[in-house]
């Protein structure tokens, strides 16, 4: 649990939630799968040549969720790197709601990759996409 609290955004309290929500880590075989399992990833609905994207499907333990939205809501105002991540997507116009849960998301990748490689985190190796504007 002491390497999840080099994360920031998780405390003492979030890291045993989110270490005890998790469990074998050995499940997992991404940090997708992580992601998958959490419930953050946005619906989706295919037919055709269509696509269409929705909200977070909110599938999987609802209090690991719950942990990693609030570490979100920490981060919206610090000036880590995860906190730069929401700043950049409110200003690519994204509702409040909409980049809390995607920081959440990168939250629960961070956790994926500390675990994995038992190394603390690193502001450092940590990279940002560019948004798209218009969505």
């Amino acid at each position: 649990m002491a390497l999840l609290q080099t994360i920031p955004g998780l405390g003492h309290m979030l890291a045993a939630v989110v270490w005890s929500e998790i469990g074998d880590l050995a499940r997992f075989d991404s940090a997708g799968a992580l992601l998958n399992h959490t419930g953050l990833v946005p619906s989706s609905w295919d037919s055709g040549e269509v696509s269409i994207h929705g909200s977070i499907t909110r599938q999987g333990p609802g209090w690991l969720r719950g942990a990693l939205i609030t570490a979100a809501n920490a981060l919206t105002r610090s000036k880590s790197p995860l906190g730069k991540r929401y700043g950049h997507l409110r200003g690519c116009r994204k509702h409040p709601h909409v980049a809390k849960a995607a920081v959440a998301g990168s939250v629960a990748r961070c956790v994926y990759g500390v675990l994995k490689h038992g190394a603390p985190f690193q502001s450092e190796r940590w990279g940002r996409r560019a948004c798209k504007l218009g969505q």
